[in-house]
């Protein structure tokens, strides 16, 4: 899992992908 990549890709560019991503991993979670 890039869970780490994502989260930093994400608060780097805040992109709405990584966001969705990040909920569903904490929704996991």
């Amino acid at each position: 899992c890039d869970v780490p990549q994502i989260v930093l890709e994400g608060r780097r560019g805040g992109s709405a992908l990584a966001v969705t991503t990040l909920h569903a991993v904490m929704e996991s979670a």
